[in-house]
């Protein structure tokens, strides 16, 4: 399964402002929902990073999560320029 952090990460409450706004976060229950749905005979989980940065403590529970799963963890990160 591939996971694509294209946006930055924020908690529930940043994500929905952000999105009051137009604008788009991911959060751990963004990744959690998606955890859940990989197959457990899917041995890896493929995470494309594309993200100007976001909250540190969402970001490391998002981590935390994808270790615990037990799967090979493979990441691409894409470069991110700001301007």
């Amino acid at each position: 399964m591939v996971l694509k952090i294209y946006s930055q990460i924020a908690n529930e409450s940043e994500k929905a402002l952000l999105q009051f706004f137009g604008d788009n976060a991911v959060s751990f229950i963004d990744v959690d929902d998606f955890v859940s749905q990989i197959p457990e005979d899917d041995d890896s989980i493929e995470v494309r990073i594309h993200c100007p940065g976001g909250d540190v403590a969402e970001g490391w529970a998002i981590v935390d999560k994808l270790r615990a799963t037990g799967k090979k963890i493979i990441t691409v990160v894409n470069e991110y320029f700001c301007k």
